[in-house]
């Protein structure tokens, strides 16, 4: 997880991406989105098995697209729905970081 962090901070000081889209804590033991534009909000990324919701469901909205380039913290069933995404012409590839 460290990585995550590490890596999430550098996109973030290079402006290299203006939102990271990933995981944090939620109430209990599940975990919540997490839309992160400043590096030093970046502690608050999780990563792990409890991540289970679809995050590629927030890169259509209207809200997060208008943000700017975006990188996306991705489990396998989140990269099927982004090439779905993508194959519908529904996101451009050159928005968009995914990581996993």
């Amino acid at each position: 997880m460290v990585d995550l962090i590490k890596r999430a901070k550098e996109l973030l000081e290079s402006s290299a991406v203006k939102v990271i889209i990933g995981y944090e804590q939620g109430t209990g033991n599940k975990t919540r989105a997490l839309f992160v534009e400043k590096a030093e909000d970046a502690d608050k990324l999780i990563f792990d098995s409890r991540c289970i919701q679809n995050l590629a469901a927030y890169v259509t909205k209207k809200e997060v697209k208008e943000k700017g380039k975006m990188a996306i913290a991705a489990t396998l069933p989140v990269m099927r729905s982004i090439i779905q995404l993508a194959s519908e012409f529904q996101v451009n590839d050159n928005n968009l970081l995914v990581w996993g």
